[in-house]
């Protein structure tokens, strides 16, 4: 007896497969997007440095942050109340 035949059988469903990535897609491309906890200052300090100020933030620094993250749709109520 030959070799063929033995051993679990492979199943290959690729439509259950591009089904299952599409709607992973879907799921991901719908989702709200959410920041937690003070990541927004932590942002705001290191856009600072990356500019060469200090890291503490002054009244026109955080204007200038809630100005930029507005243009990314972004906002972080917590940190930077509107």
């Amino acid at each position: 007896m030959t070799g063929a035949g033995v051993g679990p059988r492979r199943v290959r469903r690729p439509g259950l497969v591009t089904a299952i990535a599409a709607l992973l897609v879907v799921w991901v491309c719908t989702s709200d997007r959410r920041q937690v906890g003070d990541s927004g200052e932590y942002v705001a300090m290191s856009i600072n440095m990356s500019l060469g100020r200090p890291a503490a933030l002054s009244t026109t620094d955080v204007t200038a942050v809630k100005e930029r993250f507005a243009a990314w749709d972004l906002s972080f109520p917590v940190v930077f109340p509107q």
